[in-house]
């Protein structure tokens, strides 16, 4: 199991307070002025205090359910490296660079953190996978054999918006042998 110990000295007491009985940490990312990531086999945290929180002596720590979490969005410049949550509802982040400010700003959006790590692209890699597998195991498939129930199933999906027309007649004929 990953600890907490790369974290900050305030960000560590935070996030461990914030950890729920049985709660398993499963990555943290420092980063920088004291912020961090951790994903836990329940949700991702992201722990921010200081100036990234848009206050001088602010502190925050938001959580997001995997099922939340649509996406990460990796932002790479010359001298900075961010790790950008992407969740349905929160204002975009389209500024990435180190002297940006105001709510979609790496520094002050709650779904972001500004990193300088050396294993970057290795870190985004293990995050989106954490995502992913969390996801599944919270949601797994639910198999059927009855050929009528998959129908209704996927005519469901495609009159919420969810399949295209497409997308239904070809699991359609798939399911049909045709």
């Amino acid at each position: 199991m990953v600890g907490l110990d790369s974290l900050d000295k305030k960000a560590k007491p935070a996030v461990a307070a914030a950890l729920e009985p049985g709660e398993q940490v499963m990555l943290t990312v420092p980063g920088e002025n004291g912020s961090a990531l951790v994903a836990t086999n329940r949700r991702v945290l992201v722990y921010k205090r200081g100036i990234t929180t848009g206050s001088a002596f602010g502190k925050q720590l938001n959580s997001w359910e995997y099922s939340m979490v649509s996406g990460v969005e990796a932002k790479q410049a010359m001298t900075t490296k961010a790790i950008i949550l992407q969740i349905p509802g929160a204002l975009p982040v389209t500024k990435a660079g180190r002297f940006d400010k105001g709510p979609q700003s790496v520094w002050e959006a709650p779904n972001a953190l500004m990193v300088n790590i050396s294993n970057f692209d290795h870190t985004i890699a293990t995050l989106r996978r954490i995502i992913q597998e969390q996801r599944h195991a919270s949601n797994p498939p639910q198999p059927t054999s009855d050929p009528v129930e998959q129908l209704q199933r996927w005519a469901a999906l495609r009159d919420q918006g969810i399949l295209t027309e497409e997308e239904f007649q070809h699991q359609k004929r798939k399911l049909l042998g045709m």
